[in-house]
């Protein structure tokens, strides 16, 4: 970002000393985060899909989130902050929010795999999410499955 005032995307560069080691199971998911050859040959960057804002003082701040969003009525929430709230659950062990694609306004759907031994509970997520959320990022379905690496994303 060389411009106060314009956005700029946040890429993290990979090395030994600050590695990033990827979506567990899913190397097709984490080769697509990974910018290659930016500055110099061979160099790999993380695409955190944040775009900041450098202001006068060359202070850095959030503006949006380019990577999978999902909106209702006008408001746009990225996957990730409903993923991030969702996996807190202590029930939760593995969560993946997607759009989908083919339901008028776009809404987000919660790919859910439980703990061992524990069983899904929906009133408690659904006041977490609420008490969490802003109202707009609460209109998503919970999909409990048994392995994120089958999941059909197309919906």
């Amino acid at each position: 970002m060389s411009r106060t005032g314009k956005s700029g995307l946040l890429a993290v560069q990979v090395t030994q000393d600050a590695p990033f080691s990827g979506y567990m199971g899913n190397n097709k998911a984490s080769e697509k985060k990974f910018l290659h050859n930016m500055f110099v040959k061979e160099d790999v960057y993380f695409n955190t899909g944040d775009l900041l804002v450098m202001d006068e003082d060359v202070f850095l701040y959030f503006s949006d989130h380019v990577a999978d969003t999902f909106g209702w009525k006008g408001k746009k929430n990225a996957t990730i902050e409903v993923a991030d709230i969702i996996g807190m659950m202590d029930f939760v062990q593995e969560v993946n929010v997607y759009s989908i694609k083919s339901y008028e306004g776009r809404t987000g759907m919660a790919a859910v795999v439980l703990k061992p031994d524990q069983p899904f509970n929906g009133e408690r997520l659904y006041k977490y999410v609420v008490d969490f959320l802003p109202t707009y990022a609460q209109r998503c379905f919970v999909r409990i499955m048994d392995d994120l690496l089958q999941q059909d994303t197309r919906a």
